[in-house]
C-alpha cells in the first residue's frame, strides 16, 4: 500500500510538470502597441489562504492551498510546517508578482501605457487570476506548484483577446534537499522530507518563493510574445 502511494506521488510529480490548460489567442483581431492598460489582480474566491495541509493527496485534489509531503504523519510535524507556510506564503502576494511580470514584460517590449484605474479609459484590461497554489515535496527536490490564468480583454468589444492558463510545478529556488539523519522524520526512497522546510527562515522561504514565482510570470510572458509574434505574422 505504501509502495503504490509512493509510486502514485511520482507519478503525478513528473506528469504534472507543465500543463497548458487553456490557450486563446485573438490577437490577430487587436493592436496592442502603445495602448492603454489596466493590470488588475485576484485570487480565486474558491481559495483559502488559511487551507494549508500535509497530506500524500494529489495536487488535483479539491483543497487550493496544500502540503505533499510523503512519509511524515507526526503531529507535531504537521503543526510546525502548516504554521510556517501559511505564515510565510501569500497567495495574494504571489498573483501579484505574476501581474507585475506582465505588466513589465508589455511595458517594455510593446510600450503599452499602464493606467491607474477602469476611469482612466483603458483599451484593455488584464486580469491575473490565481487558481492553485500548493508545495509538494517528491524525489527530484520541493516544487511550487502553480495555476494561473492570464484574460487580456478588449474593452471597446468587450472581448477576450488572449487568454493564457498554464498549471506548472517549478522547483522552489534556493532549497537545498537530502536526506535526513534524524530518526524522527522517515523518508521512502528519495522523497524530501519537511525537516528541510522547518531548517529555513520565514525570509528564506520568502525570498524562495518570490523567486520561483518570478519564473511562472516569465513563461506566461514568453507565451505573449509567441503569440503576439504569430498574429503578426498572420496579418502579413
Amino acid at each position: 500500500m505504501r509502495t503504490t502511494k509512493y509510486c502514485l506521488l511520482l507519478l503525478i510529480a513528473i506528469s504534472f510538470f507543465s500543463l497548458n490548460c487553456t490557450h486563446v489567442n485573438q490577437l490577430s483581431h487587436y493592436k496592442l502597441t502603445s495602448g492603454l492598460f489596466y493590470f488588475k489582480y485576484y485570487v480565486n474566491p474558491q481559495m483559502n489562504p488559511a487551507d494549508v495541509r500535509i497530506s500524500d493527496y494529489s495536487y488535483g485534489n479539491k483543497f487550493p492551498f496544500g502540503v505533499i509531503l510523503e512519509s511524515i504523519s507526526e503531529s507535531y510535524m504537521e503543526k510546525a510546517v502548516k504554521e510556517k507556510l501559511d505564515r510565510t506564503i501569500i497567495p495574494d502576494s504571489v498573483t501579484r508578482i505574476i501581474s507585475d511580470g506582465i505588466k513589465e514584460g508589455l511595458t517594455t517590449y510593446y510600450e503599452v501605457v499602464p493606467v491607474e484605474s477602469p476611469d482612466d479609459d483603458p483599451d484593455y484590461i488584464v486580469e491575473t487570476q490565481l487558481n492553485g497554489l500548493s508545495l509538494s515535496s517528491n524525489t527530484y527536490g520541493i516544487y511550487l506548484n502553480v495555476d494561473t490564468k492570464i484574460i487580456i480583454t478588449n474593452r471597446e468589444k468587450n472581448a477576450d483577446a488572449w487568454i493564457s492558463e498554464i498549471c506548472s510545478s517549478y522547483p522552489l529556488r534556493d532549497i537545498i534537499t537530502g536526506y535526513s539523519d534524524n530518526p524522527w522524520i522517515r523518508t521512502t526512497g528519495g522523497i524530501i522530507n519537511a525537516v528541510k522546510l522547518l531548517q529555513m527562515t520565514d525570509d528564506e522561504i520568502k525570498n524562495a518563493v518570490k523567486i520561483t514565482v518570478q519564473d511562472v510570470s516569465k513563461e506566461q510572458m514568453e507565451r505573449l510574445k509567441q503569440d503576439i509574434q504569430e498574429s503578426t505574422e498572420t496579418k502579413k
